[in-house]
């Protein structure tokens, strides 16, 4: 991709945007960092003391307040920053922490209430007896781990993605050198800040994990333990979380919180669509593809009898 880049846009053309792109890209790195360590400074926090018995009864109410910020667009969350405080790397900070905020906490919460009831009565029991501090740090935690990391890469890439349109409020991103192009009509220059951008992007996204869910019966544990060897041999760190039911796994990828899983299109077929025409399998896959597009992606039909 970098040699069909120099040789579409030429030599001269980086050498001559060389300083540019790595100031930009700097800043940008900067304005990531820091709104994401305030974003996982407050948001797991947040996540464990809303997991706790005690806050549980308004746990759902509090979760509202943080979907705000995501019922607003990015730019108009930059806008009403820019409002409040000015313009600058203050305000950019502190909409990309707003922006960053949300699936951090979700995915934490979701996490720790999904950790098995019998590991913590486990942990509770008399033979271990931990303190609560002991079961959290040694029992929740490590199991709850795999969906907080899926919620700190969605969060990365989202606010990776956001974080261009800083420039209109006056911080310094690529978008210095995006949207003047754009105005311009200089298009090996917004060629560079964008594909600046995409590497950005998706170094994001290769940070952490995938996530994968499996069930509670043999089949379910011999092909996703199929899967992980297959895409750890393609370089991929897969974490698989086991034992979840089918509803849950479900309600887990809608929400982002696992990456993929292994389901059958006749359980969401007749259980979540609620369809009861006979048709063949090839024919209940498609149709499956069709209704869920908008939610997730069917990767191939597997003949399984």
């Amino acid at each position: 991709m970098i040699g069909a880049l120099i040789w579409g846009l030429g030599w001269d053309q980086l050498v001559a945007r060389k300083v540019d792109l790595l100031y930009l890209g700097q800043q940008r790195l900067f304005l990531v960092f820091w709104s994401m360590l305030f974003a996982l400074l407050v948001g797991i926090p947040s996540g464990i003391i809303l997991s706790r018995p005690f806050a549980r009864r308004w746990a759902e109410y509090v979760m509202q307040i943080f979907n705000v910020s995501d019922t607003l667009p990015p730019l108009a969350v930059l806008a009403l920053a820019m409002v409040i405080i000015g313009i600058g790397d203050r305000p950019a900070l502190i909409a990309l922490f707003l922006a960053s905020l949300l699936p951090i906490v979700r995915n934490t919460l979701s996490g720790l209430s999904a950790v098995p009831s019998s590991l913590i009565e486990a942990a509770n029991g008399i033979g271990i007896g931990m303190t609560k501090m002991q079961r959290l740090r040694q029992v929740e935690i490590p199991n709850a781990l795999p969906v907080i990391l899926t919620g700190v890469r969605i969060t990365t890439a989202i606010n990776v993605g956001t974080a261009p349109l800083a420039f209109l409020i006056g911080a310094s991103s690529f978008g210095e050198l995006i949207f003047p192009s754009i105005y311009l009509n200089d298009f090996p220059t917004l060629i560079l800040a964008v594909m600046a951008t995409l590497a950005l992007s998706q170094t994001a996204q290769a940070a952490a994990p995938l996530v994968m869910a499996t069930k509670s019966f043999t089949e379910q544990h011999i092909l996703p333990a199929m899967t992980v060897m297959w895409l750890q041999k393609k370089g991929f760190e897969v974490i698989p979380k086991r034992n979840i039911a089918t509803t849950i796994g479900r309600n887990a990828l809608l929400n982002k919180q696992i990456d993929m899983t292994w389901e059958y299109t006749g359980t969401s077929f007749i259980i979540f669509n609620h369809i009861s025409q006979p048709m063949s399998s090839e024919q209940a896959y498609e149709t499956m593809k069709k209704l869920d597009a908008k939610s997730w992606v069917w990767y191939g039909l597997t003949r399984l009898r």
